[in-house]
């Protein structure tokens, strides 16, 4: 995760149902106690939102927390992320027209 300047990532199972997010301190956590599955080192403690969330409440959610925002469906599948830069970049075009 470091070599990529990647600080969290999200984690789903084989059926992208979302189990939670590994922060990078965690993930390092998780090494140095050889454990053998990461589930007790993911956090529950991130924000999600179905893919119909309107873009302006998306923008307060950044401001309690800086992890991307997870999109899930019904079934709590994981569809995407949204990064605040997107939101910040949509938000200026919209204030453009």
């Amino acid at each position: 995760m470091r070599d990529h300047s990647i600080d969290s990532i999200y984690v789903t199972d084989r059926d992208r149902q979302l189990l939670g997010l590994l922060e990078a301190d965690a993930a390092s956590r998780a090494i140095e106690a050889k454990a053998e599955t990461i589930t007790a080192h993911l956090t529950q403690d991130f924000r999600k939102v179905p893919p119909d969330e309107p873009l302006q409440n998306l923008f307060a959610m950044f401001s309690e927390k800086s992890y991307p925002i997870a999109v899930v469906d019904e079934q709590q599948r994981l569809l995407g992320v949204v990064v605040k830069g997107a939101v910040l970049d949509e938000l200026a075009r919209a204030g453009e027209q």
